[in-house]
């Protein structure tokens, strides 16, 4: 059997809940192998929200807490709960104890708190990667005075899974992939006629 013909089989093979795995793993999963497709699955779900798992809430009286913000004012916090950072790539941040301030319209992230959930935040490039396990799950870059998640740029996380290794011999990178993703997007087909 043929790997296409095998990686086909499985992914039609999955249910509903891996419809955007899917779709992500088609625009970007292409010369993948089977244990590839199988680690980027055990990994999509160990990362995916538990249906059964009601998000925790926790309703704060009116001026029971405030968050001060950079311009010296406060932002009165309504709720205490979990929040699911969905990054492009499939991949799920759950973040416990979010403050909900409904005057902030920016998501603001504890780089201290993403540490104690097992996050390894790394300043690099004029700005921050923040990986676990070994994935790279997003890159955080200076915007207005403060560090956003890049969710839309080529080099934040929205195009592959990159593992994250510091043992440069045993790292296994397709090249004409990470010429396609960070240069100047050439197709990989184009590549092989250079």
């Amino acid at each position: 059997m043929s790997l296409n013909l095998a990686l086909s089989l499985i992914l039609v093979s999955l249910s509903k809940e891996y419809d955007n795995f899917v779709q992500n793993y088609n625009m970007h999963g292409i010369g993948k192998t089977v244990n590839e497709l199988h680690t980027m699955l055990r990994l999509h779900e160990q990362t995916s929200p538990k249906k059964d798992v009601a998000p925790v809430l926790h309703k704060l009286k009116p001026g029971a807490l405030n968050l001060y913000v950079g311009n010296g004012h406060r932002a009165a916090v309504e709720a205490i709960g979990t929040f699911h950072l969905c990054i492009p790539s499939g991949l799920v941040v759950i973040m416990n104890n979010c403050h909900y301030a409904p005057s902030i319209n920016r998501g603001i992230i504890s780089v201290y708190l993403l540490k104690d959930n097992g996050f390894v935040n790394c300043f690099i490039d004029n700005g921050i990667s923040a990986s676990k396990d070994g994935l790279l799950y997003f890159h955080a870059i200076p915007r207005d005075s403060i560090y956003e998640i890049d969710l839309h740029c080529a080099n934040s996380n929205d195009s592959s899974i990159y593992v994250v290794s510091n043992k440069s011999a045993k790292l296994n990178l397709d090249y004409t992939l990470l010429w396609h993703y960070h240069l100047a997007h050439i197709s990989k087909k184009r590549i092989e006629k250079l």
